[in-house]
């Protein structure tokens, strides 16, 4: 029997591909012979391997759920996928006890630096030191920083970077890029398009310009703002603060005395009772978009609900679909 431990994410819920789960069971499976089919469980070694399978924010702003998981039967693997049929569901962690588990990983097979450099593709670095600096430009670089007042900077497609360290401060240039802090006072920067970006210290500051870029904030006072098309942002600290000026960007805040702003077309907020929302509206004139209103309104209970998204239509908040 495999003792090996591992990690699994699900939706919102412990819900995966449509099956429901819960912490501390067992499960079983009728079993297959290969990895990535029906009959199996899935789950990753590296911790945040996780992440390539699910979005750090959905479409409707909701943040996966972790739990370590052990393999209780035969293992099959299929590159960094590994599947079994009979898997024990442990305790779920959150995201930023993953992003610890990942450093510890890297560290297992890396070792310690303060000073590190790679322009190689698929590089991985890890760091514990404080005031360490990590820099990347090969395509699918993994940089791993737990010390505080970190700094890393990737400039290849598809990198991942994760800081658990306060005041720590990454920068992504490539598309698809995944960022992950945990520390309070970090700042996030991504230009790349479709980059992901979380945070769940308290104070921390991320900035995404490349379209559907997606941002999740944890910590309270957080600060969030994109540029890109279909961007999505949720923050679930308090008095956060959420911006997006690209198109079709959509916003879920769960915090309290937040204020969440779109000045795109054809953005939707949905947030928590007693926050401010601010949305603009754009019409199609003399052959190019031009803003026509842009109103703001604090989510009463009566006129604007909580929990419903919004968005703005003829100069009045009306509800938008799920």
């Amino acid at each position: 029997m495999a003792e090996e431990q591992g990690y699994k994410a699900f939706h919102p819920g412990m819900i995966c591909n449509g099956k429901q789960y819960a912490e501390n069971t067992d499960y079983e499976e009728a079993g297959a012979d290969k990895c990535c089919k029906a009959g199996v469980m899935h789950y990753c070694k590296e911790p945040l391997a996780v992440l390539r399978y699910y979005d750090i924010v959905d479409e409707d702003g909701n943040i996966p759920e972790f739990a370590e998981v052990t393999p209780l039967a035969e293992e099959l693997n299929n590159g960094d996928k590994f599947a079994t049929k009979k898997l024990h569901i442990g305790a779920k962690i959150s995201l930023g006890k993953l992003i610890k588990a990942q450093v510890d990983y890297d560290m297992q097979k890396t070792g310690d630096a303060s000073l590190q450099a790679a322009t190689g593709d698929w590089s991985r670095q890890a760091a514990t030191g404080n005031a360490s600096l990590q820099a990347a430009t090969g395509n699918a670089s993994l940089q791993a920083a737990t010390g505080n007042a970190s700094l890393q900077a990737a400039t290849g497609n598809a990198s991942l970077q994760a800081a658990t360290g306060d005041a720590s401060r990454q920068a992504a240039t490539g598309d698809a890029s995944l960022q992950a802090a945990t520390g309070d006072w970090s700042r996030q920067a991504a230009t790349g398009n479709a980059s992901l970006q979380a945070a769940t210290g308290d104070a921390s500051l991320q900035a995404a310009t490349g379209d559907w870029s997606c941002q999740a904030a944890t910590g309270n006072w957080s600060r969030q703002a994109a540029t890109g098309d279909w961007s999505r942002q949720a923050a679930t600290g308090d008095a956060s603060r959420q911006a997006a000026t690209g198109n079709w960007s959509s916003q879920k805040c769960e915090g309290q005395r937040c204020v969440s702003t779109i000045i795109g077309n054809g953005g939707r907020i949905k947030s928590k009772l007693g926050n401010w929302i601010v949305l603009a509206e754009w019409a199609w004139v003399d052959n190019k978009y031009t803003p026509v209103c842009v109103k703001a309104a604090q989510i009463d209970g009566e006129k604007l609900k909580p929990d419903v998204w919004y968005t703005l239509k003829n100069g009045e908040f009306v509800e938008a679909k799920e």
